[in-house]
């Protein structure tokens, strides 16, 4: 805690090898540490590489359970307890919604992860590979990116008129 007091911090693995992929994600709890971590540590040298320091795509976390959108498997053979497994070296899974499919239609699921960073970082390892015969899209659920750019998540919805 060289730079202070850290919330939350998460090295993005390789669920294959169990290795680091090489970046991840550290969310400070006051917004003046961040910065100077973030000047501090920017292109020092660690195993012979320069590291790049940046703020998240969004440039805040949110707070509390992000969903995620996961689609593109086959719901005969890979249920609630397989997207459990498939996502908890990530973070802890808070919820899993597996929504109903058609026969020979590939499934949705819509998965709760605790934070910004558990979330973000299943979405960056786990979209586009290839699970058995599937490939899964994995990311970050549109709701979930509304509520982060503090915009209401029902926006935009239309209901049924009177006339």
């Amino acid at each position: 805690q060289q730079f202070g007091e850290i919330e939350e911090c998460k090295v993005v693995m390789d669920r294959t090898t169990g290795n680091s992929k090489g970046y991840g994600f550290v969310k400070f709890v006051n917004r003046n540490d961040a910065e100077n971590a973030m000047a501090q540590v920017q292109g020092f040298q660690a195993d012979g590489k320069q590291l790049k320091v940046q703020k998240a795509a969004l440039g805040k976390m949110p707070s509390g359970p992000v969903s995620l959108y996961l689609a593109g498997f086959n719901p005969a053979t890979f249920g609630m307890n397989e997207l459990r497994q498939l996502l908890a070296p990530y973070g802890n899974v808070a919820s899993v919604k597996v929504h109903p499919s058609q026969p020979g239609k590939k499934g949705v699921a819509f998965i709760g992860m605790e934070s910004w960073a558990e979330a973000s970082a299943a979405a960056e390892a786990l979209n586009g590979i290839v699970y058995g015969a599937d490939t899964l899209v994995v990311r970050i659920a549109e709701a979930s990116l509304k509520q982060a750019q503090g915009l209401d998540p029902s926006a935009g919805r239309g209901g049924r008129g009177n006339g």
